[in-house]
């Protein structure tokens, strides 16, 4: 089995604390990595100014990003509402380019991120 050390890298994982971002997390944690993996209430992921306020008032200095984070609404077609269908798409896709408008300048000042 390949063995990995990211003793030098920050790891930034939404939905970090839970399903596979959990796994995600630890695998990571388990390669001597740190891991940023905010909470729901810490960022909240459908909401760009949430996005845009939580790098302001935090450092984050990752080398690798990744979005596991994601919700969902089963109901038919007929019965979802527009803000439900919203908020699913700015948690799920627009999140992560608001991620990275704010994250990918810096990782690319060091040299980090593909």
């Amino acid at each position: 089995m390949m063995q990995f050390d990211f003793g030098e890298k920050t790891v930034f994982i939404t939905g970090g604390r839970g399903g596979i971002g959990n796994a995600i997390s630890e695998c990571f944690l388990r390669t001597n990595a740190r891991v940023i993996a905010p909470t729901s209430s810490e960022l909240d992921l459908s909401s760009e100014s949430s996005i845009i306020n939580y790098f302001e008032r935090n450092s984050v200095d990752a080398d690798i990003v990744i979005h596991s984070a994601g919700i969902n609404e089963l109901a038919g077609v007929t019965e979802l509402k527009s803000e439900t269908v919203e908020r699913v798409f700015n948690v799920n896709l627009f999140s992560f380019m608001y991620l990275l408008k704010k994250i990918v300048p810096r990782m690319k000042e060091k040299g980090s991120g593909r």
